[in-house]
């Protein structure tokens, strides 16, 4: 594209100017490619330059692809669960190992959904950090592992021929709620 307006390289590459006019070139990259720089009448790398038309004169614009890079999603874990790769049309459920290609740049989001009885433990490699949503950058090639794991079901009973309750710190009061599920480790308190 030129200021003044007259060149666009799809398809016309070449227009007549007034000697002495200032033509400022702009080089824009399509999606998926990157502007590697100027030669001819034009050099450096920066998106645009100027030539003063003081005779013909020739300028190239070199653009390259950008690289694809692969992303590997594999989810594991004793627990339950998939991985949604959002607008890159990928899910991999647990014991599954996913890939897709994408061009350099791309912007990913991942997200951890758990099933039922099982919780979202966490990510390891690109996205170490964050909770159950992952955004990356490609900029190279990413691997990305999610864990699920199982809760573990705490169930009490009453026994004998006398009457009361069973209550605990966690949201038990049995005979209402005789059992719920807990992160492994977690401490719970009961009372009768």
């Amino acid at each position: 594209m030129s200021a003044p307006v007259g060149v666009s390289c799809r398809p016309d590459c070449s227009q007549s100017y007034n000697a002495g006019t200032n033509v400022t070139l702009t080089a824009m990259p399509a999606t998926g490619a990157l502007f590697a720089g100027w030669s001819g009448a034009c050099s450096g790398s920066a998106n645009s330059c100027t030539v003063t038309m003081a005779g013909a004169r020739s300028v190239t614009a070199t653009f390259n692809l950008l690289p694809d890079y692969e992303l590997s999603v594999s989810v594991q874990g004793n627990g339950e669960g998939t991985v949604e790769g959002m607008l890159i049309g990928m899910t991999c459920a647990t014991g599954e190992t996913c890939s897709r290609t994408l061009t350099s740049g791309s912007s990913v989001s991942l997200r951890a959904i758990p099933s039922a009885g099982s919780f979202f433990a966490g990510w390891s490699g690109a996205c170490a950090d964050g909770g159950s949503s992952c955004s990356l950058t490609m900029s190279s090639a990413q691997t990305v592992q999610a864990t699920f794991t199982r809760y573990a079901t705490l169930t009490v009973a009453r026994a004998g021929d006398g009457v009361g309750y069973i209550s605990g710190n966690e949201g038990i009061l049995c005979p209402i709620d005789c059992s719920e599920d807990f992160v492994p480790g977690t401490s719970v308190m009961l009372s009768a």
